[in-house]
């Protein structure tokens, strides 16, 4: 079990997989208490991840510069998928500095939780010829926004969360959300319809199958039938999950060496 850290670089990545040939020494992967688990940054981050949230990664785990995965994207979303990643937080804060960025849209986070010195994000963001934050809190943020959206809690929000074990669970709403505060899918895809109406879906069912076709693990999970208890991925046709990745009677995993400079 190991935290990630925000600020990934290559040798971050390496150690971590250095750490994932650990279990496989000891013996522990495919067994009962054993495995590998990532800690994520926040909730949901292996979610996240999976689809595709993130600046390296297409949906699927699948790297965004891969000629095949940007073409695959290209024909299921109806657009023309950029050749290029996009930014993680070092870079963005660099972009700004250098005037590349001169618009962002914050959803639920607040930037001066992100680790980086207090000065540095009052200034990236005050250097913003546009700000649009969402939120449920108020948070520093919000001082600088030039367009500031009530946001939903966690509890006025539908959809699914997949913890560090690939068990994707269903969210349910809770509690109705106040005023005019909106869920973050809904205010994305308005966005998206408003950028390129083909981007727009009817709903989080449409959405969650549209991520599914660029990951085979869940090619086989419905959200409409997902139990309280949730699947862990990968899941077959028939719509179950696997506990394990690794089951003990499918024999020995081979090693794999990354240099890693600790």
């Amino acid at each position: 079990m190991y935290g990630i850290d925000p600020g990934t670089s290559p040798d971050h990545e390496s150690f971590y997989r250095l750490c994932a040939m650990l279990p496989l020494l000891l013996g522990s992967i495919g067994t009962e208490g054993g495995g590998v688990h990532v800690l994520g940054a926040a909730g949901n981050a292996q979610g996240a991840l999976d689809f595709g949230a993130t600046a390296k990664y297409a949906p699927g785990l699948r790297p965004a510069t891969s000629a095949a995965v940007r073409k695959h994207l290209s024909r299921l979303w109806g657009v023309e998928v950029a050749g290029k990643p996009g930014k993680n937080w070092p870079e963005i804060f660099a972009s700004i500095e250098k005037g590349e960025i001169r618009g962002l849209v914050l959803i639920g986070l607040n930037p001066f939780e992100l680790g980086y010195p207090r000065t540095r994000v009052e200034g990236a963001l005050a250097r913003l010829d546009f700000l649009l934050c969402q939120d449920a809190l108020r948070t520093p943020a919000l001082e600088y926004a030039h367009v500031t959206l009530p946001g939903a809690t966690f509890v006025e929000k539908d959809g699914t969360a997949t913890n560090c074990e690939r068990r994707v669970q269903p969210m349910v709403r809770s509690l109705e959300s106040p005023g005019d505060a909106r869920q973050d899918f809904d205010l994305l895809n308005s966005l998206l319809g408003l950028l390129h109406p083909g981007l727009e879906v009817p709903g989080r069912g449409a959405a969650f199958s549209q991520a599914a076709e660029s990951m085979a693990e869940l090619q086989g999970l419905q959200i409409e039938s997902l139990p309280v208890e949730g699947i862990q991925w990968p899941v077959s046709a028939d719509g179950r999950g696997m506990e394990r990745l690794l089951p003990p009677e499918e024999g020995k995993a081979r090693f794999k060496f990354f240099p890693a400079r600790i």
